[in-house]
């Protein structure tokens, strides 16, 4: 909204810069290469600097100077520093004040001249902070991007300094908004501004309630209030309520905003509530989705103003709008605006300023302009401007825009990389000929490509076929869709396939290489960037459809109604939807001839292609910010970082309160089912210690009522066929399940080996049971630990198979012993054979009573009856028979047995009392319930609209990773879908952006939020995100995820403390990250107890020299190789198979990709014979968190420097993955080096010394020898290098040959 007349206006923009004429320099004579330059960044990076006022609707007067002051460095910077009195007299000249102000804040004046000479000082006068406020007022109004005002302070300017300075800036609320958001929104930033503002804050708010106050009086929003100048509790209510409204200008909203998240807001209102009593009538308005949704308008305007505005529903551009709403007289346009929630019932507006409302809200001119998804190549080749990510963010619009700006920056470092290898495997070269006209003389460069590339091919022939109108309110096309033909001719079948099978929900990108940009086939240069081999131009697009020459879908997912052929040619066309707000930037520009002139077309694996997902999911939920509600009230503020730590938590008042007023949660009183998550009663007593424990009743299975106050517990036994848990909860488990089952976020720290995802079981299996009408939702980030996750719930037998569904790329890897997939297809199928049993058991019970006969059954012998007419014939004759046996038996006319009804269906099973033949009738019903369940597939045909319903409707718990949940979040939220808990695994290893995203997968309807319980199950101490750009991991600080985030903010959590993986001794290597872990007795007993058979050591650090006179090395930048490790770790692999070891016991691990690569080629060199049967799983440290293995073979590579392992978290992911044997090769003195690692290497070092150590004769399954029992020395042979273990291994594979011959 624009500043009230009669109050002081914002700072004046910069004037714009006059454009040039058509007989310019730059007019029509300028060619069309020289008018688009497209190293410029794209539509994301200028958003900001091209969202400006409209000129037309602002109020303040126009400068006088023509001259351009905008902040830019073409600005001349003073010859010679201004004194503040010099400053201070210009400051009234229109003329010059705002050229000087330019000046003065692109040669940071404040930072070189003027505060190093006041900073001593424990006041200002009165000038110094007229100057100071002028310059950071010009600053905000004009900087190209938001500064941080105050970064000119250091940590020794005085408190009562800095107190000054903020208060100069009070009469801009825009200015002191921003202030605060940049003091309050960073961890070690602005440390003295913090401590000053908490000092001074009494002051700050009696400066700025008394404007405050009169500015919300004079429209109207509140009633006169006794004392004019305090601030009261219900004032505040009152101010929070019109700020979500909309009805205020968009500084207050940012300023109340920023002073609610501050922890001295709450105690200075207090001082401020002494006689201020306000009571707001609210008209009842109708629900709409959002305050500034303009297809809203038009339905709103229409309905209730229909003769006059007329034109309204039919305008699909903004032109116009402000006459016809000008056809409304002043009390029609407030009861519009009151309707769409713009203005406040009872405030009063002249009619200009109604419509300045409504410009100012629909007018695309005060929006942010669209951001487009896809960099350009000034994008990828210009420097980086790295945001920095917070603990704390103001709103969820500062949360979405900095990890927005951070995830877009890592996608662009990986696509650059990518990007620049794989054009120059196709070998682009100039090539020079005669015009393609013929008929000039001219020389025309053309580019050809000598090689290949598995990812990147010529295209030819691009289009576009479709740009639509755009939406009211918005400049750019709705949708623009193109097509473009390649040649996949040069790709062998199996190449061809993988093109076709990727093309379904790929993203792409569309590659100018110019011939006269082509560097010199011989020139050499390292680590080429994509403008060194050519690229001039780069344009992504999302596929949504390929063809073959003639007309036929290629691939198998794009149409289920389709009948797909076997494409003969090798040409496709392939259907594009271009970014729209790029393709508006290229019009602008007059630069949409690049589009013809895109030579190559890139594609990317799937792993490495969900980036422009997330950015598109991050800009529909910036759109929807607006509507409110996308997190539940409950998590706002903590999520945010700010309000107590507890307000999330089940144990708070704040959920205490929710719990109590909300359905399908448990209230604090309420009895909770474990399940079978106690094996005994003592094992109760044992998880409450220091509580009263009473139990009834008997079973396996427990309901519990926790009274803390009291001190109490009761339970109630109950029968169940399930199993407890193996090994038993421990107490810090069973107290992170009852948190899970109760409202609120849960957060549970799981150490390696510690039981979470048995943990985040229970909470899924118990909320099954307890709410069976609600859906959980699980998230991980891997498909492995999701597939993990998944067998696990199967094998509990507690979920029905037809209520779960898994989606994305990795439901075929599920092991479960089941005939059927667990796909969205394979669900389908499941629930149709399903359908045909249970309708098979209806025919059955139809026969036995005499209804049908055998000989009326369908063809096949298949039931006669459907779903629909099943249900009849329970309503007729399966309810009447019941109600009949129980009004006999009331009238004793019979026994239970003799009055019992399908004796002949339940082949004479005995009834002999009335609750069994009230278990068998409960058997009946649960027969028509699930063919009431199928009901719907008799009706929807298609397998697109049955996979939707089971989404939907049937399945209750769904699983998918989160890199599926941006993919698929618009589609879910069109579909409806709901969920009422989320359990997120390996939440620890999340970006920000991606635990946010799977919180959002729902449309919230009636104004509130379903989302009741949030788990989330992480380790901090374990590998973070994996960040590839390292600026953005140590400077913008985008590996903390929002798992560590919580944590560090204090939020309260559960920390599993016994481990149950590893031996115990084993333990040490990492327990003491957590600060020691217990062994749970699993690990004390059985195997855990023996030796590992031909090795003295259970675990033990193996020092590799050089081989071949050469430690680590790297082929190519950044791929290291250590070939004599790699032959070691082969050797000792071969060894541990020859004297009996499963290979697939044995996991190979490495910290470096090039290691990982070697040890694969030495093994299929040494390994191809059948001696040695499958060869082992070879990962990287990083790939295999989360799993484990019986033995683990470590190779550490480097022998110059520490490398990755300096990270102590990845080395707590290496020496865990580990149960019974963990070998670490390495160069032992370089490693001993390093103080972060003593911990674990002391411990790795107290077996043996460096030197492998076997005993010989030893073969596995047929040793006594204890774990760490001295062997004789005449049984020990230690291995001085790798040659000595070669030796032992070609000896016993000689035996062994021998043998099978």
């Amino acid at each position: 909204m624009p500043p009230r007349r009669g109050k002081k206006a914002a700072p004046k923009a910069a004037p714009k810069t006059k454009a040039p004429a058509k007989g310019s320099a730059k007019g029509k004579g300028q060619s069309k290469r020289s008018a688009e330059a497209d190293d410029e960044p794209s539509s994301n990076a200028s958003s900001n600097a091209s969202s400006k006022p409209n000129p037309k609707r602002s109020k303040q007067a126009a400068p006088k100077s023509t001259k351009s002051t905008k902040l830019t460095k073409q600005a001349h910077k003073p010859k010679t520093p201004l004194t503040v009195d010099q400053i201070h007299d210009k400051l009234g000249d229109d003329d010059n004040s705002e050229e000087l102000m330019a000046e003065l804040s692109l040669s940071n004046y404040l930072e070189n001249e003027l505060y190093p000479k006041v900073k001593s000082k424990k006041s200002l006068d009165e000038k110094t902070l007229k100057v100071i406020s002028a310059i950071l007022g010009y600053t905000l109004a004009n900087a190209p991007s938001p500064p941080q005002l105050l970064s000119f302070l250091d940590s020794s300017a005085p408190a009562s300094l800095v107190s000054d300075i903020v208060l100069s800036v009070i009469p801009s609320p825009p200015l002191l908004s921003h202030l605060l958001r940049t003091s309050y929104t960073a961890d070690e930033h602005n440390v003295p501004v913090r401590a000053a503002l908490a000092e001074t804050f009494d002051a700050v708010l009696s400066h700025i309630a008394p404007s405050i106050l009169e500015y919300f009086l004079a429209k109207g929003l509140v009633p006169e209030p006794k004392p004019a100048n305090k601030l009261s509790s219900a004032f505040h209510s009152s101010v929070s309520s019109f700020v979500s409204s909309g009805c205020v200008d968009a500084s207050f909203i940012s300023l109340f905003s920023t002073l609610q998240m501050t922890p001295s807001f709450s105690s200075i209102s207090k001082a401020y509530c002494t006689a201020l009593n306000i009571t707001v009538k609210v008209q009842s308005l109708e629900p709409l989705p959002g305050a500034y949704d303009v297809y809203t308008l038009q339905r709103i305007g229409f309905k209730y103003y229909p003769e006059k505005l007329t034109r309204l529903g039919l305008m699909g551009r903004i032109t116009g709008l402000e006459k016809e709403l000008s056809l409304l007289d002043v009390e029609e346009l407030s009861g519009l605006g009151s309707r769409l929630r713009l203005i406040s019932p009872e405030a009063t507006f002249e009619k200009e300023e109604l419509l300045e409302i409504f410009m100012h809200t629909f007018d695309p001119s005060a929006k942010p302009p669209a951001r487009s998804i896809y960099p350009t190549v000034g994008d990828l080749s210009g420097e980086p401007t790295l945001p920095y990510l917070p603990t704390q963010y103001v709103d969820l619009k500062h949360y979405i825009d900095v990890n927005y700006k951070a995830y877009e920056q890592e996608y662009w470092y990986d696509l650059k990389s990518d990007m620049a290898n794989h054009v120059q495997r196709t070998q682009p070269r100039a090539v020079y000929g005669n015009a393609a006209d013929g008929m000039s003389d001219e020389v025309e460069a053309k580019v050809e490509f000598g090689g290949w590339s598995r990812y990147v091919t010529p295209s030819k022939d691009f289009k576009v076929t479709k740009v639509g109108r755009p939406r009211l309110g918005r400049v750019e096309p709705d949708t623009v869709e193109a097509t473009i033909a390649v040649d996949l001719a040069q790709y062998n079948f199996q190449m061809r396939a993988e093109w076709d099978d990727g093309w379904h929900d790929g993203y792409v990108y569309l590659i100018n290489v110019s011939a006269s940009k082509v560097a010199d086939p011989e020139k050499v240069v390292k680590d080429p960037t994509i403008k060194d081999i050519g690229v001039e131009r780069v344009r992504g697009a999302k596929v949504i459809g390929v063809t073959d020459v003639d007309g036929n879908p290629v691939g198998n997912r794009w149409d289920d109604e389709k009948q797909k052929k076997q494409p003969v040619s090798s040409v496709r066309y392939v259907r594009l939807e271009l970014s729209a707000a790029q393709f508006h930037l290229d019009t602008i520009k007059n630069s949409l001839f690049i589009y013809k002139e895109f030579n190559l077309l890139m594609r990317r694996d799937g792993v490495n292609n969900n980036h422009p997902s997330i950015l598109a999911t991050l800009n529909q939920i910036t759109s929807e910010v607006e509507e409110g509600n996308l997190l539940p009230p409950w998590l706002h503020d903590v999520f945010l970082g700010y309000g107590n730590v507890d307000d999330a938590s089940y144990t708070g008042a704040k959920m205490k309160r929710y719990a109590e007023i909300t359905p399908g949660v448990t209230k604090p009183s309420d009895f909770i089912d474990f399940g079978t998550a106690f094996k005994s009663l003592e094992h109760l007593k044992a998880s409450f210690s220091g509580l009263k424990v009473s139990a009834t009743g008997s079973g396996a299975g427990y309901s519990l009522r926790v009274n803390d106050g009291k001190k109490t517990v009761e339970a109630k036994l109950y029968e169940t066929k399930e199993t407890p848990a193996v090994p038993e909860f421990t107490p810090v488990q069973i107290s992170a399940i009852r948190s899970g089952l109760n409202p609120g976020l849960t957060m549970v720290v799981g150490p390696p080996g510690t039981g979470k995802t048995d943990t985040a079981v229970s909470i899924i299996t118990n909320l099954f049971r307890s709410f069976p009408s609600q859906r959980t939702l699980l998230v991980t980030h891997s498909n492995a630990a999701l597939n993990d996750l998944f067998e696990k719930i199967m094998a509990t037998r507690v979920v029905d198979e037809r209520y779960m569904i898994r989606l994305g790329s990795g439901e075929k890897d599920l092991n479960i012993e089941s005939t059927h997939d667990f796909t969205k297809q394979g669900r389908v199928r499941y629930t149709l054979e399903k359908r045909e049993k249970s309708l098979m058991e209806v025919q059955s019970l139809s026969e036995s009573l005499g209804v049908s006969n055998v000989l009326e059954r369908g063809p096949g012998g298949l039931s006669s009856y459907t779903c629909e007419t099943a249900m009849l014939f329970y309503t007729h004759h399966i309810q009447a028979r019941i109600q009949m046996f129980h009004s006999k038996l009331k009238g004793k006319e019979g026994t239970a047995a003799s009055l019992f009804p399908f004796g002949a269906f339940f082949n004479g099973e005995a009834v002999k009392t009335v609750d069994d033949a009230k278990a068998l009738f409960e058997k009946l019903t649960a027969i028509f319930d699930e063919v009431e369940d199928f009901r719907a597939f008799e009706l929807l045909r298609s397998m697109g609209k049955r996979t939707d319903y089971l989404m939907t409707k049937q399945a209750k718990i769904v699983a998918c990773t989160v890199t599926h949940a941006a993919l698929a979040r618009q589609r879910l939220v069109e579909l409806g879908f709901t969920y009422d808990s989320i359990v997120v695994e390996e939440a620890g290893q999340m970006l920000e952006v991606e635990n946010f995203v799977p919180l959002l997968l729902q449309k919230n309807a009636g104004g509130g939020n379903r989302l009741k319980r949030v788990c989330l199950f992480g380790d901090h101490h374990q590998l973070p995100p994996i960040i590839k750009n390292r600026d953005l991991s140590t400077k913008a600080n985008m590996d903390m995820s929002f798992f560590t985030r919580m944590i560090r903010l204090g939020i309260k959590h559960y920390t599993l403390d016994s481990q149950g993986r590893a031996r115990e001794e084993m333990s040490k290597l990492y327990g003491w990250r957590y600060g020691g872990l217990a062994s749970l007795n699993c690990v004390k007993e059985g195997r855990y107890l023996k030796a590992n058979a031909g090795l003295v050591h259970d675990f033990q650090i193996v020092d590799v020299e050089d081989y071949e006179g050469r430690g680590e090395h790297a082929p190519t930048p950044h791929y290291i190789q250590n070939l004599g490790e790699a032959e070691y770790v082969v050797a000792m692999f071969q060894y541990m198979v020859l004297i009996g070891y499963d290979p697939k016991r044995i996991s190979i691990l490495t910290t470096y990709n090039g290691q990982k690569d070697l040890i694969r080629d030495v093994l299929q060199s040494r390994c191809r014979n059948r001696i040695f049967g499958e060869l082992p799983s070879v990962s990287t440290v990083d790939k295999y968190q989360g799993q484990q293995n019986d033995f683990v073979l470590l190779s550490l590579v480097r022998t110059k420097h520490i490398g990755h392992l300096r990270d102590v978290r990845r080395l707590v992911v290496a020496l865990s993955r580990a149960k019974l044997g963990l070998y670490v090769f390495c160069r032992k003195a370089n490693f001993e080096r390093c103080s972060d690692l003593k911990e674990s290497l002391d411990v790795l070092g107290s077996k043996g010394d460096g030197k492998l150590e076997l005993v010989m004769g030893e073969g596995y399954g047929a040793v006594e020898r204890a774990s760490g029992e001295e062997v004789e020395e005449g049984k020990k042979y230690v291995c001085e290098k790798l040659e000595d273990l070669g030796k032992v291994v070609h000896s016993l594979q000689a035996q062994v040959l021998q043998q099978q011959s």
